[in-house]
């Protein structure tokens, strides 16, 4: 816990061990409440029970609850994080900027979740895992396998061997190969430039 005389046991000789600085999860939180509202979205079909605006109206009312559970389960170090209400506006646009992509790319059909679990077997002694954000089937396009990303620039913490995997697992899982696989940007929805 403490140094003595010339030791060292990093806050300096004969000083006491420095704690580690807590890191802020705002950047987290963001990313984190965005995928919870399209999760509930695709798995409790919201998009066939509202439409219009009051669709629009209850995603606004959803996000901004979610918001407030996460961040209250979060470590924010305010001092280095945006102001509140600039991470909520993040949110907000992150998941109503996402319903121009969806209806673009259309993203439902007749298999429409989100964090699917796909556990399957390579072979008898290896089991492979993956965990998808969104896996849509239709008859006219097949099956479609999304990741979620809220970084602030497009193709930034990408890794396509990521969906690459998803794929495999759903081949194994389904003996279905995945048509289209794709990274959704949340802070890039349909139609807006980079």
């Amino acid at each position: 816990k403490k140094g003595w005389g010339k030791i060292d046991v990093g806050g300096g000789p004969g000083r006491p061990k420095p704690h580690s600085v807590k890191r802020s999860e705002h950047h987290i939180l963001m990313g984190n409440v965005i995928q919870n509202i399209i999760e509930r979205f695709y798995n409790d079909e919201i998009w066939r029970m509202v439409k219009g605006q009051a669709l629009r109206d209850e995603l606004t009312r959803m996000t901004k609850k979610e918001f407030k559970y996460q961040k209250s389960q979060s470590y924010i170090d305010w001092r280095h994080s945006p102001p509140e209400e600039d991470l909520l506006e993040v949110c907000l646009k992150g998941v109503l900027g996402y319903l121009p992509t969806l209806k673009h790319h259309k993203l439902l059909g007749s298999y429409a979740r989100s964090e699917v679990e796909l556990f399957c077997w390579l072979d008898e002694w290896n089991p492979l895992m993956g965990r998808l954000d969104m896996a849509i089937k239709r008859d006219d396009t097949g099956v479609i396998i999304l990741d979620g990303k809220n970084a602030k620039q497009k193709m930034k913490y990408i890794d396509e061997d990521q969906l690459r995997w998803y794929a495999l697992c759903w081949y194994l899982c389904y003996q279905e190969m995945p048509s289209k696989l794709g990274f959704v940007f949340w802070r890039y929805p349909y139609g807006m430039e980079n």
